[in-house]
């Protein structure tokens, strides 16, 4: 996401598994190049069929392929669309009758959930222990099994949702870069390397960054950790300590 002179975000850049998205640079950039001496970059040419999504500013003629052919690219718009606290309203449409409309939490969340929906991972309704999703004109419904929202403590959001009633389990993380770089599983070094190379030119952009990450969680061991968890949610000694544990 890319800062404005005012709190208003809009989603630029992403990088999935090691390779970036989004074309074009911001002011900063240009200030970085010509500081450098390198020639300034060329601003894209953006695609007149592309919809117009509040918060998106984003320019990359291959990213509609990638969405429909690269599971990546899918999973990462989901992973956004699904570890947010967003809500949705009824309002009147310019033509008539109502449009659903996406309330999010704070700026950041907007430019994310609203990328999601641009790239066809639309947040569509939240109910009280599930969240659906509209992917590429198909609903999918997710029971919410547990919601932790960002904290100055935690410096990540995180969702454990499940798709059906024996669907997989699946953990989605965003937060801040270290945060999330520690936690990630071994056997990843070189994807990890690349996309620590492409952060550091989105920063040269002055655009704010974060991680998203995932993993499908066994069964038993989810199992054993939910029963865990759920007697220190209870518990009067300690909780809030072993509620982070």
């Amino acid at each position: 996401t890319g800062t404005l002179t005012s709190n208003c975000m809009e989603f630029r850049k992403c990088a999935v598994a090691g390779v970036s998205y989004g074309l074009g640079t911001t002011d900063i950039g240009r200030a970085y190049a010509k500081r450098m001496g390198l020639p300034p970059p060329a601003d894209p040419a953006a695609d007149p069929s592309e919809p117009t999504t509040p918060f998106v500013n984003f320019v990359d003629p291959g990213m509609r392929t990638l969405c429909a052919s690269d599971a990546r690219v899918r999973e990462f718009w989901l992973a956004l669309a699904l570890n947010q606290e967003s809500t949705t309203e009824e309002v009147a449409a310019p033509g008539g009758g109502l449009a659903s409309v996406i309330s999010a939490a704070n700026p950041d969340e907007a430019a994310l959930v609203h990328a999601a929906k641009h790239f066809g991972a639309a947040f569509a309704k939240r109910e009280p222990k599930h969240v659906t999703i509209d992917v590429h004109g198909a609903a999918r419904r997710f029971e919410l099994l547990h919601t932790f929202p960002f904290s100055s403590d935690r410096k990540r959001s995180s969702v454990v949702v499940r798709e059906g009633a024996s669907g997989p389990i699946v953990l989605y993380s965003k937060g801040a870069d270290n945060v999330i770089k520690a936690r990630l599983a071994p056997g990843q070094d070189d994807a990890l390397a690349k996309t620590v190379t492409l952060l550091d030119g989105f920063v040269r952009d002055g655009l704010r960054t974060l991680l998203v990450a995932k993993s499908a969680l066994d069964g038993a061991a989810y199992a054993a950790w939910a029963a865990r968890f759920a007697d220190a949610e209870t518990t009067f000694e300690r909780r809030d300590e072993r509620m982070a544990e």
